[in-house]
This record gives C-alpha cells, sequence and structure tokens, in this order.
C-alpha cells in the first residue's frame, strides 16, 4: 500500500460540512486475498463501490500464504500483515479464528502475536496515512485490535453475526466486548436481528443498519436448467453445525423422490456430514468452495436453493438466490427476516416444516412471492446503496469524533 504524505483531516461541525471524498482506512481478520477468492467477497465488492464514488479506501488485513505485504486486489490497496511464519499463519481465511485462537499450546500465543501486529501496523498506518474515518468489520477481533492500538480518530465498527454470535456462546466474553466497543464512534450492524442480538448480548445501543452490498449485475434471473433426472437441491456456506446442513439431510431422507443435495462450501463438518448422507442414503455432493462467479450458475443449475441456518447475521444465499429468481427455501434464523417474507420462513430445526416446504419447492414453488423479495433485496443490496449507507455511516462518525474532541 503506497503512504500518501501526512495531511490535514478537512474540518467541519456537521455531517453536511464533511466533504463527499472520504480517506477511509478499513480494518478486517477476513478479505478477498486475491481477485476471485470468495472470503468475504461481500467486503471487496463494498470496498470497490465507495472507490468508484471517489472515496479513497485502504485495506489492512492478515497477512496468509503465498501473499505479498503489499497489493491489489479489484483495484483496492490492501496491505496484508504477518503474525507468524507462514506455516503457522492459520488464524484467519479458515472460519475457525475463534476455535483455533484458544486451542492448547499454539493457538493463545499465535492469537497475541496476531492481535500485537495488527495493532502495530494500524497505529502505523493512522500515523503516516492520516485518515479521515477508520472502518473496523466484526468486533472481534478488530474492535478490540483498535482499542489496543490506541488510535485516536472517528471510528465505525460494523458488526456481522459471528462476532455477536461468539458472545451468546461464551456470555463471559461480553465484558471485553464492551471494553472494544467503548468509545467508538458508530456501531453499524446488517440486519435488524443482529441489532437485537447485538443488544441482548453485549448491552450496545446499534446506530445504523448497514447490510453489505451484492454485485446485483451478476444476479439476473435467468432461464433455469432444468434438471433431467434427478432434481438437485442446493445450499451455500462454511461447513459448520450452525448452517444447519445436516437438517437439509435429514429432510432430504424423508422425501418420497430421489435427489440430490449439494452443499457448495468448505469446512470442519464435512466428514459428519458425509457420513450423515451415508446413514440416511442420501445422494451428497461437496464440491469444494468455488468463485463468486461459479455459484451464480450453482444456483442457476439447481431445482431448489436452500438456507437452513440456526442463525445469520445476514442471510447472503436467501438473498442471492431470490434476486437469481430461483425457488427459495429459508430458515427463520435472525437476518434473512429482513429479506423474505415471514410466510416464506422456515423455523430452523424444524426438519418435518423443512421437508414439507421443499416438497412444494419442488412441485409447485411459489415463485412470485421469490421475486417480489428479489426486488426488494435487490435495491437494498445494490453498491450504490451500501455506499449512501456508509458515507452517512462516516460522516456521523466524524462529528461524533469531533464533539469528542478526538480530531
Amino acid at each position: 500500500m503506497t503512504e500518501p504524505q501526512d495531511r490535514q483531516p478537512p474540518s467541519a461541525t456537521d455531517p453536511s460540512d464533511v466533504g463527499r471524498a472520504v480517506r477511509a482506512l478499513v480494518l478486517t481478520h477476513v478479505f478477498p486475498r486475491y481477485d476471485g477468492d470468495p472470503s468475504a467477497a461481500f467486503l471487496l465488492t463494498w470496498a470497490q463501490a465507495l472507490r468508484q464514488a471517489g472515496h479513497d479506501v485502504r485495506v489492512i488485513a492478515p497477512h496468509d500464504v503465498g501473499l505479498t505485504e503489499v497489493g491489489m486486489v479489484g483495484g483496492v490497496p490492501v496491505r496484508r500483515v504477518r503474525y507468524a511464519d507462514e506455516a503457522h499463519e492459520t488464524l484467519a481465511y479458515r472460519g475457525e479464528m475463534h476455535r483455533i485462537a484458544t486451542r492448547p499450546p499454539f493457538g493463545p500465543p499465535l492469537l497475541g502475536a496476531f492481535v500485537t501486529e495488527l495493532a502495530a501496523s494500524l497505529r502505523r498506518a493512522v500515523r503516516r496515512w492520516q485518515p479521515d474515518v477508520l472502518h473496523v468489520h466484526w468486533w472481534m477481533p478488530g474492535a478490540v485490535i483498535t482499542r489496543l492500538a490506541g488510535v485516536r480518530l472517528p471510528t465505525v465498527v460494523h458488526l456481522h453475526g459471528t462476532d455477536v454470535g461468539v458472545i451468546e456462546s461464551r456470555p463471559w466474553l461480553a465484558p471485553l466486548a464492551r471494553w472494544a466497543l467503548d468509545g467508538v464512534d458508530r456501531i453499524e450492524v446488517v440486519s435488524t436481528s443482529l441489532a437485537e442480538r447485538a443488544a441482548g448480548a453485549i448491552g450496545v445501543v446499534v446506530d445504523g443498519l448497514n447490510p453489505m452490498p451484492v454485485d446485483t449485475e451478476r444476479l439476473v434471473p435467468s432461464e433455469h436448467v432444468v434438471s433431467l433426472d434427478v432434481p438437485v437441491i442446493l445450499a451455500v456456506g462454511r461447513l459448520v453445525p450452525e448452517k444447519g446442513f445436516a437438517d437439509l439431510i435429514s429432510a432430504a431422507a424423508g422425501l418420497d423422490r430421489e435427489v440430490r443435495v449439494r452443499i457448495v462450501g468448505e469446512g470442519p463438518d464435512a466428514t459428519r456430514l458425509r457420513r450423515l448422507a451415508a446413514d440416511l442414503d442420501v445422494a451428497l455432493e461437496l464440491p469444494g468452495s468455488v468463485t463468486p462467479a461459479e455459484v451464480v450458475d450453482e444456483y442457476t443449475a439447481a431445482d431448489v436453493v436452500v438456507q437452513p441456518s440456526h442463525g445469520e447475521g445476514f442471510g447472503l444465499v436467501a438473498a442471492e438466490a431470490a434476486m437469481l429468481g430461483r425457488p427459495l427455501v429459508a430458515t427463520d434464523s435472525g437476518g434473512v427476516r429482513d429479506l423474505l417474507e415471514r410466510g416464506l420462513l422456515v423455523r430452523p430445526g424444524d426438519i418435518g416444516t423443512l421437508r414439507a416446504r421443499l416438497v412444494e419447492a419442488l412441485e409447485d414453488p411459489d415463485l412470485p412471492a421469490v421475486l417480489r423479495a428479489g426486488n426488494r433485496v435487490r435495491r437494498v443490496l445494490s453498491p450504490g446503496s451500501a455506499v449512501e449507507r456508509t458515507e452517512e455511516a462516516w460522516r456521523a462518525a466524524i462529528v461524533s469524533a469531533r464533539t469528542r474532541g478526538v480530531r
């Protein structure tokens, strides 16, 4: 990341006085490592849209095997911070940070190095570049790193769901979250459900609702590729228990017709899911991860898309399927409530109702309801809408910080 010369931040007393072009430093523990990387691809869409709107957005993220320390991803400058030798840089990009970090004997020291190195990099970037605002994604570890770094500038912390879920399963972490969030200028969330969960788990008041954008141009309804033999039931996501993929396999086992269950993604639950499918005589395909472009082909080729999650901060799979006009079954798992009509949703873990909805989706899908939802989702999740929401958040944070005498 090229470091520009120091400069003075703009002066303002209210949001309307803050200039449109903002120098924004982004801190995140996961960011696409290369073009086409599915790791938090929505963050790249978000950053690209903001840069196209004229903002200077630069990212600090952890290093990973084979990457350069400074580079560009999709036109976005990224500084990747080393925290161990490459063989041991295992905390980020694997969806298992909260588990790996507590696993002895190497987890806690690795987490300590991770936090220390990213905090040091954040301090250097703020000192050299003097950004107008810091935008932190996920309170854990981002807000903790920010607090330890001791930087003084307008700060937005964006909660996405997994970071709140960690506290719900480990309530003893709530004081750490409150400490990390104390003094930030604005807290944003990706769904109304997550705002309620954050208030209950952490005791914080959320300032704004800001779902992440999707590349709406690649999500255009098209003619379905009809299955010639066995219908395909598609799910997409990290292979972990909370995604509810075991429920989907169990529901498919009770259907009176042969189907193929295809789950796109990687994760530690793969072996358990294969064993369950074998025990229940369900044809299961686990092709691993695919690129964002390839996942559109997966949606289009499926006879029905299912999001069986037990908890979702947002509900990206349901949103993408709806925009593509695909027959859809989803659980009432939180964030998806902002996207779909309640009548389309199933109670999480209710395998019997999930099976019944699969039958309906395969035989007589309510496509008008899905298309209505897709049109609404397209408006909310367009990159342009995300830019407007984020600009509002930045301006509010800058004014808040000046009120507190930070800048």
